[in-house]
This record gives structure tokens, C-alpha cells and sequence, in this order.
């Protein structure tokens, strides 16, 4: 019995290591399986820096990192790798894993061998797609990949192939076939993202939902031109149009010029960044100064001129609606058309000047959030705003300015302490 005791002391200590790996290793494939591919991932490397596992359990979670980048990654070296840190191990030529290593490893290198030209192509597409291209250039591009996928529907890196497509046709601004490219890439290689920025189909999605608003706004916009031009000209206005309608017309324009100028000054001259907002602006050098002729008030003078559009648009709807025979009908018109107009007009003026080029910040709650928001764009090179209106322009950033400049923006503009201290080291 004594014979024996060394034998099952090596057995004690040896099984339940086995089994906590190949529990770890079950975990994983569960986290995998639910798309948690980082977490799973996280969870072998980590347990993989275990000194005190044996070469059977190190290798058997080796094992499932290389399969972990061969079939969900696509990084085929990295699992040559994690393979071959098998094969090089003291284990016995006749361990099973050690076999299925070797096994995997050959299969890799057989279909890099089938595939050598394939490969050869892509590289060389891969390297180009990183480049700043014209359009003819990237067009080339995307014709040699469709060819390529469709000709080698087998190909082992068939998901790159489909992700270099929906980065060159990124490129060039077709977002719908770039997302379904990224997705079909995802197919293929689901945890892809471990190896080549597939991250990117988010920004891709939001730019193609970007990109349908855009044209369905300007669709819509088109349609209710087309509408108020039928409308103007069916009503014959040769006939019974005067000098006086001009009048109308030219009085509504500049009645819209005096509302728009005065409004514009009399609340930017008075507008006042609210000490609750100006937490939110310490992250980025927003410079709040609504006053007309600073900087960043030009977008208002492109808001007087989609409103200008719409006045002129509305007005020629109603002079040629006006020789309908039901009133009641003429207002609803009316109504309907002006309330769609200055949606087109607002959306579109949005899209193109404020979308991604403005930080909207509310203190409101509920459906008072937009209500009580405001809108903060950033400029460049504020200098001569500063220099005449300092108070407009709370925490600016003075890291960089020089030495005189930065001295007199210390003692004219408004700091808040932390900033003020933070400023002050520099």
C-alpha cells in the first residue's frame, strides 16, 4: 500500500487542477457563446498566467485561444501562435492536444499554400485602403474585393475580404453597403474586432442613419416646392397678380429681417452662460457668446436664411392658394404647408450646421429638456472676442497662448477656481 501513496498523492493534487481548467475553459465557451468575447477572452489569458498549472492544463487553454482566433477572431498567426506554444511544450508527442495543435497548425499552413495568391491580392488592397485615395482609385478597390469574394466564395480570410470592401466603400460615402460589408464580415468572424476595427460599423450605422434623414428632408423639401410651384402657376397669377402682392411680399421679407435682427441682438447682447452649465464646458474650449459679430454667430445668419426661404416659400403657396374657392380649405392649406416648411427648413438647417458641430446641454427635465436647452458651438481663434467682450467667455483655455495674452486672459475673464488654479500652473 505504502508503494502506491506517491502515486495517489500526484492524482490528488493533479485532478482537480485538471478539472478547475477545463471549467475555466467551459466558462468561456459560455461567454463566447453569448457574444462576450472579451470577457471569455479575459478569462484565459488571466487563468492562463497561473503558475501553478501543468503543461496539460496550459495547454489545453492555449488550445482554446488559438480556436478562439481562428474561428471568431480571423487572426490566424496569433493562433498559429497560441498553437505552437503547444507543440514547443515538454508534453509527449502522443498527448491527444499536443496532436490537435500540430494538426491545426498544418491545416493554417495548407490553406495559405492553397490560397498564396489571394493573399498576395488582398495584402496589397489592405495597404492601399489605408491610403488617401480618389474616388476612380477606391472604386478599383471595392470592383477587385466583389471579385475576390465572388470568385473564391471558400477563401479562409473571406471576412477581411468583406471588411476592406465596407472600409473603401466608407470611403466613399455609400454607408448602406459599407454597413451591410461590416456585417457580412461579422458573419463569417463574429469577435473580429480583436483584430481589425470593425468597431467602426457604429460610426458607419449613425452616418448612414445621418444620411437617410438628410435625404428624406431634402426629398420632402423638394416635394413641397414642386407643390407650391403647381400651386402658383395653376393659379393663372398673369392674370390677377399686382404690384401690391410684390408689396406683400417684399414688407413680409423685411418684416422677417427686423424680427430675425432684433431678436438676434437684443437676446444675444443680454445672454448670460448660466453658472449650472458652465461645469459641463470645462472638458472642451466652448467659448458661449450668443452677441452678433462674434465668433460662432454666423450660424444665425444661415438661420436667417432658411427662414428667409420659408417665408418666400409660404408666401408663394398662399398667393396661389388664395384663388381657391373654399376658405376654410385655404387655411388648412395654409396651416399644413407652413407647418411642414419650417420643419424641412429647421431639419435641414440642423443637419448641415449644428449636427456634430454643436454640444447640446439642458438643466430641464421631462419635456422641458429641449425647452430649457441650449446649444454651444466651438470656435477657432476666439482672440478678438475676447479681447472686447472677456466676460462672454468663462474658462478659456490658456495653456497654449503666450505669455502676455495669457496673463490678461487670467485678469479679465471669468475663471471657476479649480480652472483658475489649473490655469495658473501652467
Amino acid at each position: 500500500m505504502n508503494k502506491f501513496l506517491p502515486l495517489l498523492m500526484i492524482l490528488i493534487a493533479v485532478i482537480p487542477a485538471s478539472a478547475d481548467s477545463e471549467d475555466v475553459i467551459g466558462k468561456a465557451q459560455t461567454l463566447f457563446a453569448k457574444g462576450q468575447y472579451s470577457d471569455g477572452q479575459n478569462l484565459l489569458k488571466n487563468n492562463l498566467r497561473d503558475q501553478s498549472l501543468n503543461s496539460l492544463q496550459r495547454s489545453q487553454i492555449l488550445y482554446s485561444l488559438g480556436n478562439f482566433s481562428y474561428e471568431c477572431v480571423g487572426d490566424f498567426d496569433t493562433a498559429m501562435t497560441f498553437y505552437r506554444r503547444i507543440t514547443d511544450s515538454d508534453l509527449g508527442d502522443d498527448q491527444d492536444i499536443k496532436i490537435q495543435a500540430q494538426e491545426k497548425n498544418a491545416e493554417i499552413e495548407a490553406l495559405k499554400t492553397e490560397f498564396l495568391a489571394q493573399d498576395k491580392l488582398l495584402k496589397e488592397i489592405s495597404t492601399q485602403s489605408y491610403h488617401q485615395l480618389q474616388s476612380p482609385q477606391i472604386e478599383k478597390l471595392i470592383s477587385q474585393l466583389k471579385s475576390l469574394a465572388l470568385q473564391n466564395p471558400d477563401y479562409y480570410k473571406i471576412a477581411h475580404v468583406h471588411f476592406f470592401m465596407g472600409l473603401n466603400q466608407e470611403k466613399l460615402k455609400n454607408y448602406k453597403a459599407a454597413y451591410t460589408s461590416f456585417e457580412k464580415a461579422m458573419e463569417y468572424k463574429p469577435a473580429m474586432d480583436f483584430y481589425l476595427p470593425l468597431s467602426r460599423m457604429e460610426t458607419v450605422l449613425e452616418k448612414w442613419r445621418r444620411q437617410r434623414i438628410n435625404s428624406a428632408v431634402w426629398g420632402v423639401a423638394g416635394i413641397l416646392l414642386v407643390i407650391i410651384a403647381l400651386t402658383y402657376y395653376l393659379s393663372t397669377p398673369w392674370r390677377w397678380m399686382r404690384l401690391r402682392h410684390v408689396m406683400v411680399g417684399l414688407s413680409m421679407i423685411v418684416l422677417w429681417w427686423g424680427v430675425f435682427k432684433i431678436s438676434h441682438t437684443w437676446l444675444g447682447s443680454r445672454y448670460v452662460v448660466p453658472e449650472t452649465i458652465k461645469a459641463d464646458l470645462l472638458s472642451t474650449p466652448k467659448y458661449p457668446s450668443a452677441a452678433p459679430g462674434s465668433y460662432g454667430s454666423e450660424v444665425a445668419e444661415y438661420l436667417f436664411g432658411y427662414g428667409l426661404v420659408g417665408v418666400v416659400s409660404l408666401y408663394t403657396f398662399a398667393l396661389g392658394s388664395s384663388r381657391l374657392k373654399f376658405r376654410l380649405l385655404v387655411f388648412c392649406a395654409n396651416g399644413v404647408m407652413g407647418l411642414l416648411i419650417v420643419s424641412a427648413m429647421v431639419t435641414i438647417f440642423y443637419m448641415r450646421h449644428c449636427d456634430r458641430k454643436s454640444d447640446f446641454i439642458s438643466q430641464g427635465q421631462g419635456i422641458t429638456f429641449y425647452a430649457a436647452g441650449e446649444m454651444y458651438f466651438q470656435v477657432h481663434e476666439p482672440e478678438a472676442s475676447v479681447l472686447t467682450n472677456p466676460k462672454a467667455y468663462p474658462n478659456p483655455l490658456v495653456g497654449n497662448a503666450d505669455a502676455e495674452f495669457k496673463e490678461w486672459l487670467l485678469r479679465h475673464c471669468e475663471f471657476d477656481k479649480p480652472r483658475e488654479q489649473e490655469s495658473t500652473n501652467h
